[in-house]
């Protein structure tokens, strides 16, 4: 077995095991997806992710997630660098007016998983941050990812699960995990979160 990596260039480091050469047929189709901005800071970034993503040989197909104001695309020249699905931008939510580009993200997945035919076409999501490169394969079911398993890379720096939030916004706050970059599920758990990721989201930016 060869050894796969996911490195994320902020610093973090994430080692798995697992094998290559999948055949995309059912059970065992994998789509890959990254949510980025038209700024020229997400562009750099795709473009080491989309390398990595070939040199790699991951299995399935990638999509990049874009979200742009009218104003942005309007000067946006990246629109080569991925296989991109547009979607809405609400880094400035369209019914409270909060600035926080950061909800793009489920916003976008949910607007994929709506609107683009490859979510009727696969069984396996890999999402990934803009700013991570693929080092080998990612291969959920190696992860030991299942269908009502999820798997995700551990964040201990994030603070949600010390704090008050968790309480606040969760039934039972003793279960709360740091996680988040590398998310790999099946795409029945994916369609079942990606909707309560934004509605909590939403929630929590309200407060």
């Amino acid at each position: 077995m060869a050894t796969l990596t996911v490195l994320m260039l902020a610093g973090f480091l994430f080692w798995i095991d697992g094998g290559s050469g999948l055949e995309q047929e059912a059970p065992y189709r994998i789509h890959t997806l990254f949510s980025v901005e038209c700024q020229n800071y997400f562009d750099w970034q795709t473009v080491g992710l989309m390398h990595s993503f070939k040199k790699a040989e991951q299995p399935g197909p990638i999509t990049r997630l874009l979200s742009c104001t009218d104003e942005e695309k309007r000067k946006y020249r990246g629109m080569h660098l991925a296989p991109t699905l547009e979607v809405p931008s609400m880094s400035r939510h369209p019914k409270t007016g909060d600035w926080y580009p950061a909800i793009n993200k489920p916003a976008g997945i949910v607007h994929w998983l709506k609107h683009s035919k490859d979510a009727d076409n696969v069984d396996w999501v890999v999402i990934l941050d803009a700013d991570m490169i693929i080092r080998g394969p990612i291969i959920p079911w190696e992860l030991g990812a299942e269908k009502g398993r999820p798997v995700a890379a551990y964040y201990g720096y994030l603070v949600g699960c010390d704090n008050i939030l968790a309480k606040l916004h969760t039934k039972h706050p003793e279960l709360c995990d740091k996680v988040g970059g590398l998310l790999a599920m099946h795409i029945d758990d994916l369609r079942a979160l990606a909707p309560m990721w934004l509605s909590k989201t939403e929630e929590v930016r309200e407060r």
